[in-house]
């Protein structure tokens, strides 16, 4: 297909018009063993011990990831979002249409197929249907404000740069059996 139109909403075009999108799990830091186990041994992803710190105290949210070496993943400040910006969520509908934004603000879930990348030893890549729900979720543009850098250097080098910001509340999420893609 056609590249999409880049712009601070693309995914969410994406989501409309690319039928069998597909998310890539690609560096998976998580803060248990316990989990970093569960997502290596029964959902086939390459997870990896962190430890987090997230303040949500005061008028930014301000975070700060580190591998188990203490080396650091990513950090940065980003100032709370209180209400949808109306503005917004216009920019999303004219990218999606209204119809298609509705039927997304009405699901009760979010599905998202996730990939992952291939173990050594592995034949294939596998697939894990995903479902997301949240109370109230909030998608905004950046702004010069929402100080967020990826320090990883597998990833730093990719110099990714924020379009938005997305606060998903009071989230739960569901890992579904993986199978051969």
């Amino acid at each position: 297909m056609r590249p999409l139109q880049a712009n601070a909403f693309a995914f969410y075009r994406a989501l409309k018009v690319i039928p069998d999108l597909m998310m890539v799990c690609h560096g998976l830091w998580n803060n248990t063993q316990r989990v970093v186990q569960y997502n290596s041994e029964h959902l086939l992803l390459n997870a990896r011990l962190a430890k987090s710190e997230v303040d949500f105290s005061g008028d930014n949210w301000i975070f700060r990831f580190c591998d188990a070496d203490g080396g650091l993943i990513a950090d940065g400040s980003v100032p709370a979002t209180r209400r949808q910006p109306t503005a917004d969520i216009l920019k999303i509908a004219l990218q999606m249409g209204l119809r298609s934004l509705l039927d997304l603000l009405r699901a009760p879930c979010f599905k998202l197929p996730v990939v992952n990348t291939r173990r050594q030893g592995d034949v294939c890549n596998h697939v894990c249907t995903t479902y997301t729900a949240c109370d109230k979720p909030l998608i905004r543009s950046a702004t010069d404000s929402d100080l967020i850098a990826v320090r990883e250097p597998t990833y730093a080098e990719l110099d990714f740069r924020i379009t938005f910001v997305q606060v998903l509340k009071d989230i739960g999420f569901i890992f579904m059996r993986p199978t051969p893609l």
